[in-house]
């Protein structure tokens, strides 16, 4: 649930932009990271906070936030460029069949 919501967010604030998805989408997992891991990890209690661990761990989970945000970013980028289409016919569907 907490990345499908940043991730919606991300589509909600960005969906219609297509250049620099990359940059953005990095920016986008770092500042995922450093309000998670400043913010609402240490309020909820759920981990230590980013000052408290290791230089590893926090490169190691900073990495990943910014994995995060890039394929969230193509995944955004990639989804703006399909064309919108409805259901088919069910007939048409079926007219449509190979095999």
């Amino acid at each position: 649930g907490y990345g499908m919501v940043w991730g919606a967010a991300y589509g909600a604030l960005f969906g219609n932009q297509q250049r620099g998805s990359l940059w953005r989408g990095a920016a986008y997992g770092l500042a995922q990271w450093a309000i998670g891991f400043f913010g609402f990890v240490p309020a909820l209690q759920v981990h230590r906070p980013a000052h408290k661990v290791s230089l590893v761990e926090n490169a190691i989970n900073v990495k990943a936030h910014v994995v995060y945000g890039v394929v969230t970013a193509l995944l955004v980028e990639e989804l703006g460029q399909q064309t919108a289409r409805g259901p088919e016919p069910w007939a048409e569907r079926l007219g449509t069949r190979v095999g």
